[in-house]
């Protein structure tokens, strides 16, 4: 009987095994299962960039790259206007030279120069019309509209004579309806005179001094005193036995 127990327990034993090793396999995966999915929740998952993100992400780059292109181009569209607006000031200025050198402007100059070289008589519509002009000259480089070291480089040479011949007349002729009356022709008067250009600029010439002096021998052709009034002693042959 304890025989038949034995074999009929070891037998069982082994038939049971396969069922024991599936239960325990079926365990383990349970749990690590489990494990995997308690991990899971407490660490969240990390978000893919999905096609959505990445077109996100190219606008964001895409916008900022526009935004320094549009500053740069806004820069050089700037420097453009700049050089517009200066190339504008010039040409207004030499349109205003152009109007200073019409017919009947340049003769009555003409005639205000003669009173001042020669005398007599003259029409005092004649500095009206010059000093009218130099108040619309004033305006305009005031109100930037015209180029202000242009200006004086053109018509400086013509205000600083009249200015300083009929100065009384002019600021004597003010008058509360016109107290700024050549206003114009003071300020232009009174204004630097611009620096001459580098290839204006000629060397100075000498004095008369400088000129007179004779130039100096070199030292090596000058022979001392004492070398030109020492003698030279001629050389004799001994005679012959």
């Amino acid at each position: 009987m304890a025989h038949e127990a034995f074999a009929e327990g070891t037998f069982g034993t082994l038939r049971g095994a396969p069922c024991y090793a599936a239960g325990m396999e079926r365990g383990l995966l349970e749990h690590w299962g489990s494990n995997m999915a308690s991990k899971s929740a407490d660490r969240p998952e990390r978000a893919r960039t999905g096609l959505a993100g990445w077109s996100a992400i190219i606008a964001t780059w895409v916008g900022i790259m526009g935004a320094f292109g549009g500053g740069f181009m806004g820069l050089a569209k700037y420097g453009e206007e700049v050089d517009k607006m200066e190339d504008g000031k010039v040409v207004q200025t030499f349109a205003l030279f152009e109007m200073f050198n019409s017919s009947e402007r340049l003769a009555s100059r003409q005639r205000i120069f003669d009173f001042m070289q020669k005398g007599g008589e003259m029409n005092n519509n004649d500095l009206y019309v010059f000093v009218d002009f130099y108040d619309a000259l004033q305006v305009c480089v005031d109100r930037d509209l015209c180029d202000k070291d242009l200006s004086v480089r053109l018509f400086q040479s013509y205000a600083v004579p009249v200015w300083s011949e009929f100065d009384t007349q002019i600021v004597g002729g003010r008058t509360q309806s016109d107290p700024q009356f050549g206003g114009g022709l003071q300020w232009m008067a009174g204004l630097p005179a611009p620096a001459p250009s580098p290839s204006a600029v000629t060397p100075e010439p000498e004095t008369a001094a400088e000129a007179a002096a004779p130039a100096a021998e070199p030292a090596s052709e000058v022979a001392s005193p004492a070398a030109a009034s020492e003698p030279v002693e001629e050389k004799t042959a001994a005679p012959s036995p």
